[in-house]
């Protein structure tokens, strides 16, 4: 989705000949679970295709938890941890040349971008340390904390909420500030476990589009072999790969809003198309980036699912599909890695090419920063190099 204003699209598979490898669609209110290649077969041995959705849906009873701490990263290196209390919000941390220093970090509703209550913060040597003493005048109400960091064009955002009465069971009746959890930060990272391979006939058409013979999808996976050693050169360990190529993704790569607008086809989220023209939307910065990592070996998947700003938290347990992302798992590190390139880009293509500077704010979120705007509903394979 766009980082420029909020994408809302929906477009699914209508129709799909295997023996001819054409793919009929038509833009409307139905999602799709993926926008080439169904149906699906599980990599998990013993799990039916309909394990795969368990993520909360509309029909959902999950009571939200209150949670007093959000560790914005599971990287310690490059982290900000936030602690709420009663009437105070505290940061503490470490930045790095990759995320930037901060610049000003505040409190603001999600109606407005408007500094309700900055934080005051020092910095030394990559060490943060900051906070807020703030006393809303509702008794119940949500905010967004915004970083700002001295690179990119974009705010990293945080939910907040304040419950003045939380917790009128228990000695302490004035809870405040907390974090929310609504279930998605562990429901997320379970569908990830229940990954579906692409159909060979779909991968093709990932690969070269919807007229692309063996040998325009030979070529294609050259270009991306190419590519991906040259982007990762001197990056040894899989983290770094990735982390460089969803960078170079990012910096790269414009969101094509024209063909959001107007019609998806095959070609747009295309391997061939992106390294021809260099945008696409969602999908197909998911498709690129995993092929790329795949490239130089590192087993990446594509998620779909939900996606929300921040402002707009409580509307993903019931949001459509209409996103798409990744993530893999780092055996080195022994979790898995969130990565979403295209809502790290800030270029967009409308006629024209648009830069924009990039920011790392989706490169490896932690769980529950991700559970404030994205919902995974499902994750698969596309085996671009094993057709």
């Amino acid at each position: 989705m766009n980082k420029q204003k909020i994408v809302k699209f929906s477009i699914y598979a209508a129709a799909i000949l295997v023996a001819g490898g054409v793919l009929a669609y038509r833009r409307g209110d139905v999602p799709i679970h993926t926008i080439v290649g169904t149906p699906m077969n599980t990599v998990t041995s013993g799990t039916s295709s309909a394990d795969a959705e368990i993520a909360p849906t509309a029909s959902s009873n999950f009571e939200e938890r209150r949670l007093s701490q959000l560790i914005t990263s599971p990287n310690s290196s490059e982290q900000l941890i936030f602690d709420a209390g009663y009437s105070t919000i505290t940061v503490h941390g470490k930045t790095n040349s990759k995320t930037g220093t901060v610049e000003e970090i505040f409190l603001a509703r999600p109606e407005s971008y408007e500094n309700t209550a900055p934080f005051t913060i020092t910095q030394k040597d990559g060490q943060i340390e900051g906070s807020i003493s703030f006393l809303p005048n509702k008794t119940k109400e949500m905010f967004l904390i915004y970083v700002k960091f001295n690179r990119g064009a974009n705010l990293s955002k945080y939910v907040v909420k304040y419950d003045e009465k939380a917790a009128e069971d228990t000695a302490d009746t004035k809870i405040g500030y907390y974090f929310p959890d609504n279930g998605l930060a562990e429901k997320n990272i379970a569908v990830l476990s229940k990954v579906r391979n692409t159909p060979a006939d779909a991968v093709k058409i990932y690969i070269a589009g919807e007229n692309g013979d063996d040998a325009a999808v030979r070529e294609t996976l050259e270009e991306i072999k190419k590519l991906g050693v040259k982007i990762t050169k001197g990056h040894d360990s899989d983290y770094e790969k990735s982390r460089a190529i969803s960078e170079w993704v990012s910096q790269n790569i414009y969101y094509d809003d024209i063909a959001h607008d107007k019609a998806v086809r095959p070609d747009t989220i295309a391997l061939s198309n992106i390294l021809k023209n260099h945008r696409t939307i969602c999908y197909g910065f998911a498709n690129f980036y995993a092929a790329l990592c795949q490239s130089v070996g590192v087993k990446t998947i594509c998620v779909d699912g939900a996606a929300e700003y921040a402002q707009d938290y409580d509307r993903l347990l019931t949001g459509g599909n209409e996103h798409c992302s990744n993530a893999y798992y780092d055996d080195k590190l022994g979790r898995y890695v969130l990565v979403d390139a295209g809502w790290d880009t800030s270029s967009i293509y409308d006629g024209k090419y648009i830069f924009g500077e990039p920011y790392p704010h989706f490169f490896d979120g932690s769980p529950l920063s991700y559970s404030f705007t994205h919902r995974f509903i499902n994750a698969y394979y596309i085996d671009f190099f094993g057709i």
